[in-house]
């Protein structure tokens, strides 16, 4: 596999592009509130993440180049985001929109760099991650172990195993000390799920959130989280992927 760079689909090494060095920094910004003489700082804030890639682009001619370039350009030149995958990093992508290209041709060769602006600034692991947990017990404990290197917003599908009426449903993960309660009735089948990306519960799809209360459990990367489900009989999928800072 060439050291080449993936977009909307596309694999720019079809166009002779080869990525010589990469820049992925992470960054956090902090806020403060000013009292007085002094300063408080809030929780960090991690901030979109700007990627630039030093690059070669060569070719057999010159004609050759500039047909190569002006495709690159035409693919790059996007004012939305797309998926944008590494060869070096080819286990995960960015939401990453188009920023910049500059640099200089050198007879049948171009060299430059371009670079992409990730306004969502985790990248996301290729593979989705889904599990399925039969609920039986009171509570049903659940051990949920995902990898990555960021906090995780995953979707909780319940599927109810027969009618149950007046249920407090609760999701809670013992491992960060969050949890969420829905308050309803449930008929057989009927699917129970909680966003946590989003912050919608849905009951069937449509939007159940009058009887909703407290905060939605993501997971910790890299440990086992610790995943109770209360009142609830059925069928528990916990779907995501991966995360990276």
């Amino acid at each position: 596999m060439a050291n080449s760079l993936t977009y909307r689909g596309y694999d720019f090494a079809d166009y002779g592009l080869v990525v010589e060095e990469r820049s992925i920094p992470m960054t956090h910004r902090i806020d403060s509130i000013p009292l007085h003489w002094r300063a408080f700082a809030t929780d960090s804030k991690i901030e979109a993440k700007s990627i630039s890639l030093n690059i070669t682009v060569t070719a057999a001619s010159v004609a050759a180049l500039k047909t190569n370039m002006d495709t690159i350009k035409r693919l790059l030149n996007t004012q939305v985001d797309e998926r944008l995958i590494l060869d070096s990093l080819s286990d995960r992508y960015w939401w990453a929109r188009f920023k910049s290209l500059a640099g200089k041709f050198k007879g049948i060769r171009f060299e430059g760099s371009v670079d992409f602006l990730c306004l969502d600034p985790y990248a996301y692991d290729n593979t989705p991650v889904s599990n399925d947990y039969t609920d039986n017990e009171e509570p049903e404990v659940i051990q949920e172990t995902p990898g990555g290197t960021a906090l995780i917003e995953p979707v909780y599908t319940l599927t109810a195993d027969g009618q149950q009426h007046g249920v407090t449903v609760k999701i809670r993960n013992d491992t960060l000390a969050m949890e969420i309660q829905w308050v309803g009735d449930l008929e057989d089948t009927e699917i129970l799920a909680f966003d946590c990306s989003t912050w919608i519960v849905t009951l069937d799809g449509v939007a159940s959130m009058s009887a909703v209360s407290g905060q939605f459990p993501v997971l910790s990367p890299g440990v086992a989280n610790q995943i109770e489900v209360y009142d609830f009989d059925g069928n528990v999928n916990i779907a995501y992927r991966n995360r990276y800072a």
